[in-house]
């Protein structure tokens, strides 16, 4: 239906910048990244630990794993909010696969109310 790939294209067509979007495992980061550049541009670079794709740095939209995305919200939570409130139209923060309920993304949740 296009929730993990269609939706942050449409947002980067609309102007939104930073757009990251979470997986819950490594292999579906590349596979998503990879599908959204081969039929959209490219758009999206991904990132797991100890991994990442070459055009990361100049992607509107990234793919990480939810455990990277909660590292970098525990660990760079200050970086993090003066950079959020230093944007005009803010970071666009996709958790997908969120009925799964995992630890990982229970976390992130609370990191990103704890920011709002």
């Amino acid at each position: 239906s296009g929730k993990s790939t269609l939706l942050p294209a449409l947002l980067a067509a609309d102007g939104y910048e930073d757009i990251v979007v979470t997986q819950p495992r490594r292999l579906a980061c590349n596979a998503v990244s990879d599908r959204v550049n081969s039929t959209i541009g490219r758009i999206s670079g991904w990132a797991v630990a100890g991994a990442r794709s070459k055009n990361d740095c100049n992607t509107l939209v990234m793919y990480l794993t939810d455990g990277l995305l909660k590292e970098y919200l525990q660990y760079n939570e200050d970086k993090l909010i003066s950079k959020v409130a230093d944007c005009v139209r803010g970071k666009v923060f996709f958790i997908d696969e969120v009925h799964e309920r995992s630890v990982n993304i229970d976390l992130c949740l609370a990191f990103l109310a704890k920011l709002l």
